[in-house]
């Protein structure tokens, strides 16, 4: 039968290396002990120990490895919170960072490129992503705790005062959203697998609206779309849209009272002499 070669050394990482130079700095373990009992080889652990290789090839970083740590952790948090930085922020967070300090670089008035940062997020686990229009109101609500609590209790008490502890024909829950927002056009960095949001202090609001409305027990009112201009014109209502869609317009697209109030006129379902909860 033919030989097996059975490689007397494993092939090794930077850890292994790391952790086989460790015990013989602090004397622990003689150069050939600690190669035989890590299975790196001794030239190569030696060497590590001279610092004959420490240098590495390609260009030395602009940023010190903690450097980018610290700038990661703190564009990871940013994401979380709801304020995701694109790529020309953090090209530009750099930038007044090596000029403020005034770091050696070979970027041009201290502005890393577009080659620095794509090795930049490949060092540090990061990616862009698409981001999406999150209103600050809203994160701001959803991240209270007692705020949520607070609207249930209060929930609760309004269904017990108004009866309809066994009616959830009466109580509605809706929700408006609209189409064609424009966070999208700018993609935020993040740790990969991390969702990306962009905060924003107005509506949020742009072109066309749309309003669902919906039962506890599961039954959905017509749907009401709102356009904007000062006109509703028949060509913008469509040909195979739902049974009773509500139509309106608004000066800029968005959801006012008076289109709220017309759209829960426009169903019969409010005919009952019993009171509707929303």
């Amino acid at each position: 039968m033919p030989r097996t070669y059975v490689p007397k050394l494993k092939k090794y990482t930077a850890k292994d290396l790391e952790e086989a130079i460790n015990p013989v700095k602090q004397g622990k373990l003689g150069v050939r002990e600690a190669a035989r009992q890590f299975r790196i080889d001794k030239s190569k652990l030696s060497r590590s120990l001279n610092n004959k290789n420490k240098s590495k090839q390609g260009r030395k970083q602009a940023l010190s490895v903690d450097q980018e740590a610290d700038l990661t952790q703190k564009i990871t948090v940013m994401a979380k919170w709801g304020f995701a930085v694109s790529k020309e922020e953090i090209k530009r967070v750099v930038q007044t960072y090596v000029n403020e300090n005034n770091l050696k670089t070979v970027f041009n008035n201290g502005k890393p490129g577009d080659d620095w940062f794509r090795t930049f997020c490949k060092r540090n686990g990061l990616s862009q992503k698409k981001m999406e229009q999150l209103e600050k109101c809203r994160r701001t609500a959803t991240s209270d705790p007692f705020i949520i609590y607070s609207f249930y209790d209060k929930l609760g008490e309004t269904i017990k005062k108004l009866g309809l502890q066994d009616k959830p024909s009466h109580i509605f829950n809706l929700d408006e959203t609209s189409f064609n927002l424009d966070p999208g056009r700018v993609k935020g960095v993040s740790a990969i697998g991390q969702r990306v949001h962009r905060s924003i202090e107005g509506s949020g609001k742009e072109n066309v609206t749309t309003m669902a409305c919906i039962s506890a027990n599961g039954d959905l009112l017509p749907p009401l779309i709102i356009y904007q201009g000062q006109n509703l014109w028949s060509t913008w209502k469509g040909t195979q849209d739902i049974e009773n869609t509500c139509y309106a317009v608004s000066d800029k697209g968005w959801m006012t009272t008076a289109v709220l109030i017309l759209g829960f006129k426009s169903s019969a379902r409010w005919s009952s002499k019993d009171p509707f909860l929303l």
